[in-house]
């Protein structure tokens, strides 16, 4: 998320919903440098902002719903996902996870793991650590991937992967095309998608 960009809780607060984006480290008013596509870092912001949203809407005289729609866009797609996963594994006390829309979920290419041939240290680990979003968990509530057939930065197969090991788990989950457009374009396509799809299990 760049600093200043709200575009996308302004669209999702538009419709009535109490929408929020965490302040990854290094990231917005954070100091330091911020270590990009660390899950455990995501992870635990993301949950650090449910809860402190549920306490400023108390402090507002605000009931907010516990049930949580979660989604993400590029690294937000698999900060969804881990997010995701950390709810459903009781990661926030009366924070239930009521669906994920995650895209893409993955961002590492083979083009771009050429670079390294054999991956050692840090981008090793980071890696391995973004694979486990699609394989090492099953989400128990609805789920959707979002990918554009034309993204020339973020390869679609990737979610096909994703789609195929949660599949290897026993889980469908639908993948949708957004069609032949480019990175960040899929981006405008894909949000209204996942809202639409939420309003429809969670209705306002």
């Amino acid at each position: 998320m760049a600093a200043g960009d709200r575009r996308e809780v302004v669209l999702l607060a538009g419709t009535g919903y109490a929408a929020v984006e965490p302040d990854y480290p290094g990231l917005g008013l954070g100091p330091g440098h911020h270590p990009y596509l660390d899950l455990e870092s995501e992870t635990t912001a993301s949950v650090d902002m449910l809860r402190s949203t549920q306490v400023v809407a108390s402090r507002a005289h605000r009931r907010l719903e516990p049930t949580i729609m979660v989604t993400g866009f590029s690294q937000g797609g698999q900060a969804a996902m881990a997010l995701a996963r950390a709810l459903q594994q009781g990661a926030g006390p009366h924070l239930h996870l009521g669906a994920v829309a995650a895209s893409p979920p993955r961002l590492f290419t083979r083009s771009f793991l050429r670079g390294p041939a054999h991956p050692r240290g840090e981008i090793l680990r980071l890696v391995r650590a973004d694979d486990t979003t699609c394989t090492s968990w099953v989400p128990h509530v609805p789920a959707r991937l979002y990918a554009a057939s034309g993204d020339t930065q973020v390869a679609y197969l990737n979610s096909v992967h994703c789609q195929r090991a949660l599949a290897a788990h026993g889980r469908h989950v639908p993948l949708i095309d957004v069609g032949n457009v480019d990175h960040f374009p899929s981006e405008h396509r894909t949000l209204p998608r996942a809202l639409r799809w939420f309003e429809r299990l969670q209705p306002v």
